[in-house]
């Protein structure tokens, strides 16, 4: 078949230049306060006759081209904002059939209740759109002519914070901003849900995530201790030690299989009064990196036998490849409905307030792979 038969899905991704940073800006999980302010989303789809697209299931609403940015879709247009969400616990919704990915927050502080998660209704970018074909196709991603890349305007950006009050404490360099701002790209993650699938060849295959610059063997894994609460030291909170006493402890966040299999260690000094850290020294810090309290019991990484859930997520090559790769069945006349979303996955350790700022481009494209069997 054809690699010329495609959808092309192209998607501008600009993240505004926030300038005004303070000290108080240095954790992975931003704050509440701490957004990324997107001015737009361009999302155009183009096809040829033999693969068309709607954002609607009535047939005669079909077309070769669909522009999400003329005045029918402008609210979809106007600026919003981008947060770090995370596919953790996806398991539990997908059992569930539902029709729209559920994205999490993690970037509050810990409590001693509770799964220390809040289901993300905003910060992210996702539209539902429809497929159409006159024959029975299996639908994939053409990666080599996909776009993943920084944004132009990155340079200007740098530039910009460079002569800012904001680079006086750190005295960067502005090549040193913009290799920051060009890291945006590791944390951006693509994912494409098919929903109501019924032929047990693709039901398993309905939900992927794709990571457009993982590396061989790299994977993420969404649990660790954090400094959500932006004061230099992992977050604790009171815990039975083994002996049923209460004790300062670090808590550890994220999906984790059990949570009673994680340890902890003695604090190094009990009853030390640790010393406060100043902001100047966490500017350019961020959640994943703190330091122990010595008052406190650290979390003992190389004892605890608890697992962390891996994202899976999928690696150009692997979508490349006919084994792992996305697989959409579509019917002959019968729209396909699926949900793509763009979003920046807090639990990537390049997902930092060194990004603030930066900008992206993207573009996804789908071919025709072949017949349905």
């Amino acid at each position: 078949m054809s690699i010329k038969r495609r959808l092309i899905i192209s998607s501008l991704v600009s993240v505004s230049a926030l300038l005004a940073l303070s000290l108080s800006f240095s954790i992975a999980w931003y704050s509440s306060g701490d957004r990324l302010s997107v001015s737009t989303v361009d999302l155009t789809v183009k096809t040829d006759p033999k693969l068309q697209v709607s954002t609607s299931n009535e047939l005669s609403t079909f077309s070769n081209e669909l522009d999400l940015n003329s005045d029918e879709y402008e609210e979809e247009s106007e600026k919003f904002l981008f947060k770090p969400v995370s596919s953790m616990y996806r398991d539990e919704w997908l059992t569930t059939n539902q029709k729209e990915p559920v994205f999490y927050d993690s970037s509050f502080v810990a409590t001693v209740d509770g799964d220390n998660r809040l289901e993300a209704h905003e910060g992210f970018y996702q539209k539902k759109i429809y497929l159409l074909t006159e024959y029975d196709y299996i639908i994939g991603l053409d990666t080599k002519a996909s776009l993943f890349k920084n944004g132009a305007a990155n340079s200007s950006h740098a530039l910009e914070f460079y002569q800012s009050k904001a680079n006086e404490e750190l005295g960067l360099t502005v090549n040193q901003i913009e290799e920051e701002l060009n890291k945006l790209i590791n944390c951006l993650r693509v994912s494409i849900l098919i929903n109501d699938v019924e032929d047990e060849t693709y039901i398993n295959e309905r939900y992927n995530i794709i990571n457009p610059t993982k590396k061989e063997n790299e994977e993420v894994f969404f649990g660790g201790i954090l400094d959500n609460d932006n004061d230099g030291y992992y977050d604790t909170v009171p815990m039975f030690d083994e002996n049923g006493d209460i004790k300062e402890s670090e808590y550890v966040y994220g999906e984790i299989d059990d949570r009673n299999l994680i340890k902890h260690k003695a604090p190094e000094i009990p009853g030390y009064e640790d010393e406060k850290i100043p902001p100047s020294a966490r500017f350019m810090g961020n959640s994943f990196k703190g330091q122990h309290k010595k008052s406190a019991r650290t979390y003992d990484e190389e004892t605890s036998t608890a697992s962390f859930k891996e994202e899976g997520a999928l690696s150009l090559e692997d979508v490349e490849d006919s084994d792992k790769g996305i697989r959409i069945p579509c019917y002959a006349n019968e729209p396909r409905e699926i949900v793509i979303s763009i979003y920046l996955e807090g639990w990537d350790l390049d997902c930092i307030n060194g990004t603030m700022g930066a900008s992206f481009d993207t573009t996804l494209s789908f071919k025709i792979l072949g017949g349905l069997i």
